[in-house]
């Protein structure tokens, strides 16, 4: 009785795979499972009477290349059926029977190998089967073509998009079998990969902004300029090269309805970080760099291995009003500066180019005492006294208070910028970078009653003549 039901059974399985083997047509997309791998072919159980056969050649050729074992679960298109054995195959051979094969393929919308054999005008003559096709530039790859002659003599696998004027005109492409193939990748690799992880790939293509990794086939990241290396990237060719082979961390994942899935990659961001490491600068310390950059507060400057810091405009010039940084440098300038703080946490160096080139207040005390006679420029006149040059970067100031009641204050009103007055120092203060400076009938020292009276009377009144005529020789020159 047992032995019946089987029989029954049996019997009923093969009727339906009987039903499902005549349902197979050329063309037919089908999935089964590896059952055995000889040395030229693979056998795929299909829940058919007739297990399908699929020579390892083809699936060697297909894009991308398909390797099998036993137990694997393949989708596979029907090529032809017959009593005796059911042929699969990723794609339709170039080696068909021409002008058959190739409506075949198209009607059952199964790709077909062609080989590239001349550029023409807008896109490839290619060769499928035995007969011409044309594959339009666009239809060549998803990627911008910059040089077509690289795909010449290759074989590649296309979709026949048009079959025209009995086979007259056919057009083929290979893009959209890129981007079938590129759904299924980007599925795959949202499903591994996430924000943070670390990816190799290859290089492939350099831009002015940054290069393109490919991390996948039909897959591809961009590597910002900024993040290639912890040093000032002038020239990506410096640094990466097309074929490298690079290890990169990924900074962003975004999906777009439009421009599809795109990949922010840092190559920078896997190597060490020269903050956390081998940290050598000091505050203080004289160091060498190359200004990178120019912007409206100041210069940056590339220190080398990877750190840059920043020259404020205030810190440019002990003896210039610098408002801007063009007047004292150029990009590309080589400097000696001096680092004047660095923090750590914000990963910023502040730098002095005026503090490398020297302080002039140094030196202030050795060349000037109080009393001493200088000659110092009018640089500007304020409500409360007139600022003196006595040399580049040392003013000093005349206060209002201490002239106005002088002979010489009308003197300082009536002058211009830029006159020189005869002028003597009356109190340093070289920690807080002051100077004041009197004229002679005004200096504390000349009230002082004592036994040169006489005498200092007879310099205030010849210091006096001499600023007359000096300002004279100002308002007149002529004479």
């Amino acid at each position: 009785m047992i032995e019946q039901e089987l029989s029954f059974a049996e019997l009923f399985e093969q009727q339906c795979s009987n039903t499902k083997n005549e349902s197979l047509t050329p063309g037919t997309l089908i999935k089964g499972t590896v059952i055995s791998v000889g040395k030229d072919a693979a056998f795929i159980n299909l829940d058919t009477k007739i297990d399908g056969i699929v020579t390892l050649e083809d699936l060697q050729n297909a894009t991308p290349p398909m390797e099998v074992t036993v137990g694997d679960e393949v989708e596979l298109y029907v090529i032809n059926v017959s009593s005796h054995e059911i042929r699969l195959a990723p794609h339709f051979s170039s080696r068909g029977a021409g002008f058959e094969t190739i409506e075949k393929a198209f009607y059952s919308n199964i790709p077909i190998e062609g080989k590239i054999i001349a550029v023409k005008k807008g896109g490839f003559d290619v060769l499928i089967s035995g007969k011409n096709a044309f594959c339009p530039l666009s239809q060549i790859d998803t990627n911008f073509v910059d040089n077509p002659e690289k795909y010449l003599q290759q074989v590649f696998t296309f979709r026949i998009s048009k079959f025209e004027q009995n086979g007259k005109n056919i057009v083929v492409s290979r893009r959209a079998l890129l981007e079938e193939e590129k759904k299924e990748i980007i599925k795959e690799f949202l499903a591994e990969y996430k924000v943070g992880d670390e990816i190799t790939g290859e290089v492939i293509r350099i831009t002015p902004f940054g290069a393109f990794v490919q991390i996948a086939n039909c897959l591809e990241g961009l590597v910002h300029i900024s993040e290639i290396s912890w040093e000032n990237v002038k020239n990506i060719g410096d640094f990466l090269e097309i074929g490298q082979k690079v290890t990169t961390k990924i900074l962003n994942i975004e999906l777009h309805e439009k421009k599809g899935l795109q990949i922010s990659l840092s190559i920078r961001k896997t190597l060490a970080n020269p903050w956390s490491e081998n940290f050598s600068f000091k505050e203080g310390q004289s160091v060498t760099g190359t200004v990178s950059k120019i912007v409206p507060f100041g210069a940056f400057v590339d220190l080398g291995q990877g750190f840059s810091g920043l020259i404020h405009l205030s810190e440019m010039s002990y003896t210039k009003n610098v408002t801007k940084a063009t007047d004292v440098l150029e990009i590309g300038d080589e400097l000696t500066i001096k680092i004047i703080s660095i923090n750590i946490e914000n990963q910023r160096i502040s730098l002095s180019l005026r503090d490398a080139l020297g302080n002039p207040w140094d030196t202030f005390e050795s060349k000037y005492s109080k009393g001493s006679e200088v000659s110092a420029t009018l640089q500007k006149k304020t409500s409360f006294g007139f600022f003196m040059e006595i040399e580049p970067g040392i003013v000093g100031l005349t206060p209002f208070t201490l002239v106005k009641d002088s002979e010489s204050f009308k003197l300082f009103e009536s002058a211009e910028v830029g006159t020189v007055f005869p002028l003597i120092i009356e109190d340093i203060d070289v920690n807080e970078k002051k100077v004041t400076l009197l004229p002679a009938d005004c200096a504390q020292g000349n009230k002082t009653q004592n036994a040169n009276t006489s005498t200092n009377a007879s310099a205030n009144d010849s210091f006096t003549n001499t600023l007359e005529a000096q300002l004279k020789n100002v308002a007149n020159p002529e004479k």
